[in-house]
């Protein structure tokens, strides 16, 4: 946690092994996930379509554990070298690395049609772990409490005080983290959640206007974890 001026902070989710938000999530839900397998005795196919940063997270969560083969899908030239360097050279053989051409989006809709597939999702014991998994989003709760505790100063509230509201911004793509923040809310906290996104803005026209519609192109951007314009 950094404090800024002003009664601003910047929560630093970076500290994990990627670098990611998402790696304390990743992590939990990897483990678990291989856990509940070795002890049924199975082992799952994990697909993993990526704008950059979900990748390298979830390959460092589950390189060489035995109940998971895990498939990741990059979009060629659209992820930063740190985050292509994270994918492609890790060795283990239950981590199968892949580059297709086009956007985030295009990959993702081949995986939705796999995951259509119930005889498919069945056979081969598909999973995700993209922001689709709940228990990632579940985990992500902790990111949106922790802060609360650490800065809103209600321990200094009245007991029969109203909680103090706190407004979060968050680097929104594929809105899994923002969901968390959402949820986190309808439990009681009193966030006020400010959604941010770079030119690829579907989800602040949606929120905003109820425009839906897709550009022709995703926008390439400086942030490409975020160059996503459907939400998976």
């Amino acid at each position: 946690m950094a404090r800024l001026k002003d009664g601003l902070s910047v929560l630093e989710l970076f500290h994990g092994q990627t670098m990611a938000f998402k790696d304390l999530a990743m992590t939990c839900t990897v483990r678990f996930l291989n856990y509940f397998l070795q002890k049924e005795n199975r082992r799952a196919t994990v697909i993993v379509a990526t704008s950059g940063d979900t990748g390298g997270s979830a390959i460092q969560s589950a390189k060489g554990l035995r109940g998971l083969d895990v498939v990741v899908v990059y979009p060629r030239g659209r992820v930063t070298p740190v985050q292509e360097k994270q994918m492609i050279t890790c060795l283990e053989e239950n981590i199968h690395v892949f580059a297709a051409d086009g956007s985030s989006d295009d990959i993702d809709q081949p995986v939705r049609r796999l995951f259509a597939d119930q005889e498919l999702v069945r056979s081969h014991n598909l999973m995700s772990l993209n922001s689709v998994n709940w228990s990632r989003v579940m985990i992500q709760l902790s990111h949106f409490i922790y802060a609360y505790l650490q800065l809103s100063g209600v321990e200094r509230c009245e007991a029969d005080a109203a909680l103090p509201e706190m407004e979060v911004v968050v680097p929104t793509g594929g809105a899994g983290n923002i969901a968390a923040g959402v949820v986190v809310k309808q439990m009681g906290l009193p966030l006020k959640l400010v959604a941010m996104v770079n030119s690829n803005d579907i989800v602040h026209r949606t929120v905003t206007t109820g425009d839906f519609s897709m550009a022709a192109t995703v926008t390439q951007t400086l942030a490409p974890a975020i160059d996503i314009q459907v939400p998976l």
